[in-house]
């Protein structure tokens, strides 16, 4: 027997999520980019973050050319960081 699930619609008017800030892991393709760009039109300063610099930064001049809040970058793998690597993370972000 199949089932049929209702899932709510979220509306976000435009620049309901301004002056707010997003760290999306995974920010360099799928549903990370997908993700950051839709925080970033709705006025959200966004936190890249992945392993693919050279993807990433393509997501960064993407959302920079859409005339959106200008994102931060950071370069991270989380499958190979240590506690010394996330400590470094946190700085970066509150730096």
């Amino acid at each position: 027997m199949n089932k049929t699930v209702d899932i709510p619609s979220l509306e976000i008017t435009n620049n309901q999520l301004k002056n707010k800030v997003y760290l999306v892991t995974g920010a360099s393709g799928g549903l990370g980019k997908a993700t950051s760009l839709a925080l970033a039109q709705q006025g959200a300063t966004v936190i890249l973050t992945g392993r693919n610099e050279e993807k990433l930064k393509a997501i960064y001049d993407e959302i920079e050319a859409a005339d959106y809040p200008t994102p931060a970058m950071i370069p991270f793998d989380l499958e190979q960081a240590d506690e010394d690597v996330y400590q470094q993370l946190i700085q970066s972000i509150y730096s």
